[in-house]
């Protein structure tokens, strides 16, 4: 109850100090409930594509989402949006896949993080490997209000890091990576580095995982599956 009335506290004093409009209505929005089973809440799984792995350092240049809704990925409201960049793409183009005449016809990443910002109003952010994705997140956010994100998020791979310690399993190079999990669980291989691909990928991973961790016909509760922030 005291960390519900404090990230309320702190989403109220947030909106008061923002001046950016699509911050301040997700921080005004009412979030989900943690007490209630996940397929209670709607969600959303989020894959970006970078030019690098430093945030401070390195640009988002595509952002691809999927909706899932009473525990079905809901693919008419699939989401893919490709962001300009002042730079070349160089390298980087040659793993994402995106080259410099796609990036100049994308759309600025204002409009890109507005777009997202509205689709998160009370909803659950999923990713696969949480700090990296988020860590790009509040820069861009810091960029345009300067704000931090400040949403409920799932990390599929600290759900299956979780899993694996609890078995006393090592953890030897790879096999947290979205591909390795989801051979784990039985699910297919998938084109890697796609942003819209890997937000798929990644929500149908956190359904399986959800269904080897539910027994007996209960559901788990979202706060079970929450990354701890």
């Amino acid at each position: 109850m005291f960390k519900t009335l404090r990230r309320k506290w702190l989403r109220e004093r947030m909106s008061r100090q923002c001046n950016w409009e699509p911050m301040r209505e997700l921080l005004l929005s009412t979030p989900p409930d943690t007490r209630l089973s996940w397929k209670d809440t709607e969600l959303l799984a989020l894959d970006l594509e970078t030019t690098g792995l430093d945030s401070r350092q390195h640009n988002i240049v595509s952002m691809g989402w999927v909706i899932i809704r009473d525990g079905v990925i809901q693919m008419d409201e699939a989401g893919h949006l490709v962001i300009q960049s002042g730079l070349p793409m160089n390298q980087s183009a040659t793993i994402h896949g995106i080259f410099d005449s796609e990036i100049a016809q994308g759309i600025s990443l204002e409009a890109a993080l507005e777009e997202l910002l509205g689709k998160l109003r009370g909803r659950v952010l999923v990713l696969h490997h949480a700090p990296l994705d988020i860590a790009f997140l509040n820069e861009a956010c810091k960029q345009a209000c300067g704000q931090k994100l400040l949403v409920p998020t799932i990390d599929t791979m600290a759900l299956e890091k979780s899993r694996l310690d609890r078995r006393d399993q090592p953890i030897k190079p790879g096999m947290l990576r979205l591909g390795a999990v989801r051979e784990r669980y039985g699910l297919g291989q998938v084109r890697a580095h796609n942003a819209l691909t890997d937000a798929l990928a990644t929500a149908e991973l956190l359904l399986a995982i959800i269904a080897h961790s539910e027994s007996g016909g209960a559901s788990l509760p979202l706060k079970r599956l929450l990354a701890r922030h």
